[in-house]
């Protein structure tokens, strides 16, 4: 897990903050503020601007605004997060700073924030991480593709020093499993999903234990499928374990097995098993249609 530092906005950051507002992975998901809306947050007691930066070092990763602070009710709004560097774990990261600050630093007794409904991917890290849904607000924007309605989500004080914020839906540690981990080969991020002595079955039939056993089959397939894509078709969540359907689409590139690349396109179903502990996943049995695969690949 990364750990970060948010550090008040100087002016100097300016080019930073407008750039990275700007960015076009950043700007569908961010009502754009001009230079002089920035340098009146950073001034304002109301406000709290602050650049994130990894707190072992180096350029800024991203910034945050928070806005309402010091006010009565001290409903503090959660109004942006941008982050530059993507899958790298630094949102995550950046959300759990933001708590401690409004709560410990602000002294929030609601955090809220809005989501773009179509920014389904930031809804389920604000939710994985104790946000409660409170809402849609329906065409309450006008933007560029026409007006775009928000959810409302927010998490209050005494849910965050309890812990208690909700019930940990382990369906959403599995979206990040194949979206981020799989989907985009993000190794690393295996030591935050996946526990230290995992046993684990993949599609293909080939069974590991231990973490660097689970990264070292995901190698194997990354080999023979470089573009391996994972589709979760369902998800179904009791108590500790999540069962998944899914569909897997590749490009035949490397060896696998005995067969050498064929350079064919191949799809497959599967289904996973999946025991959750502690945050994360203890245990996977995976069936794939290992019959259609290799069908497909004798085409």
């Amino acid at each position: 897990m990364r750990n970060v530092v948010l550090r008040p906005t100087m002016d100097a950051d300016l080019d930073f903050v407008l750039a990275a507002e700007s960015a076009p992975e950043n700007a569908p998901f961010i009502l754009q503020w001009p230079r002089g809306r920035h340098a009146a947050a950073i001034r304002s007691p109301a406000a709290a601007h602050r650049v994130v930066e990894d707190a072992r070092g180096g350029p800024p990763v991203g910034y945050v605004i928070l806005l309402g602070v010091g006010e009565p009710d001290r409903s503090i709004e959660f109004r942006r997060l941008v982050v530059t560097e993507k899958g790298c774990g630094y949102g995550r990261a950046a959300v759990r700073a933001i708590k401690r600050l409004a709560f410990e630093g602000l002294g929030a007794h609601r955090l809220w924030l809005d989501v773009k409904e179509f920014n389904q991917r930031a809804r389920r890290l604000y939710e994985s991480e104790g946000f409660t849904p409170e809402g849609l607000l329906r065409e309450c924007y006008l933007g560029e593709r026409g007006f775009e309605s928000v959810y409302v989500l927010s998490v209050l004080e005494g849910e965050y020093r309890t812990g208690v914020a909700r019930s940990p839906d382990n369906r959403l540690l599995i979206r990040r499993y194949y979206e981020e981990l799989w989907n985009r080969w993000d190794f690393a991020l295996a030591g935050e999903l996946v526990g230290e002595d995992v046993s684990f079955r993949g599609s293909l039939g080939v069974e590991v234990r231990g973490r660097e056993g689970f990264v070292g089959y995901m190698r194997s397939v990354a080999r023979a499928f470089p573009d391996f894509h994972n589709t979760v078709e369902e998800l179904v969540a009791e108590g500790d374990r999540v069962v998944a359907r899914l569909t897997y689409r590749g490009t035949h590139g490397g060896p696998l097995f005995d067969l050498p690349p064929t350079g064919r396109a191949v799809s497959y179903a599967g289904m996973a098993l999946f025991r959750i502990a502690g945050g994360r996943i203890a245990s996977g049995f995976v069936v794939g249609d290992t019959g259609r695969l290799m069908r497909e690949l004798a085409r």
